[in-house]
């Protein structure tokens, strides 16, 4: 079994947008990927009990993700390529009893895959790397650091498969799978490391 870890997404920065009395909803997606991908999420609020209204302010960079891709194909066999690179940063600013503070995130995400067509469109070879690092920091309205987190993803994929002809019209496929996420991740001076892995083959 492939474990998978869950993630998170921090908000906060956002409660500018969020307090203004209206009704919002959140919405995650595969960014240029079919419409229909199953993901399911969690949503934790943490309200402000002592305070009748937090105010709240918001500033952000999110430009769109560059986007490249590669054709290279004589006759069945041939390359597709795909690199893609995004980087945001999202700062916003609360008032709540607690006290002033502001909460800064930062992702730079990087994506490459190929795919290879062999012999004659009969052998696959895909190859995919995905890199992401998220950095979460809360201050003080004095500037005194109450948070900070690094947190340094790479998700590794190669995929092959081979199609070879069989007895009485028929053929067989074979298929070797091997993918990991590794993951390196400091919340103060706590630092965590994970590495799970899996290779099949059928």
């Amino acid at each position: 079994m492939f474990f998978n870890p869950s993630y998170d997404a921090e908000l906060t920065p956002y409660l500018g947008l969020l307090l203004d009395g209206k009704v919002h909803s959140f919405s995650l997606r595969v960014a240029d990927g079919i419409s229909f991908w199953l993901v399911d999420a969690n949503l934790h609020l943490w309200l402000d009990a002592g305070s009748e209204e937090v105010l709240a302010g918001i500033a952000f960079s999110s430009p769109e993700f560059s986007l490249e891709r590669e054709l290279k194909f004589a006759g069945l066999d041939g390359k597709f390529q795909i690199e893609a690179e995004r980087e945001t940063k999202i700062y916003g600013w609360g008032s709540s009893t607690a006290g002033n503070f502001t909460t800064s995130v930062s992702q730079k995400l990087k994506f490459k895959n190929s795919i290879k067509f062999k012999n004659n469109g009969t052998r696959k070879l895909v190859k995919q790397k995905v890199k992401d690092k998220i950095e979460v920091r809360i201050e003080s309205g004095t500037g005194h650091r109450i948070l900070h987190t690094k947190t340094k993803r790479t998700y590794p994929l190669k995929i092959t498969t081979e199609t070879l002809p069989g007895g009485n019209n028929t053929y067989s496929m074979i298929a070797r799978v091997t993918n990991s996420v590794k993951e390196k991740k400091t919340v103060g001076r706590a630092k965590s490391t994970l590495e799970n892995s899996q290779k099949s083959s059928g």
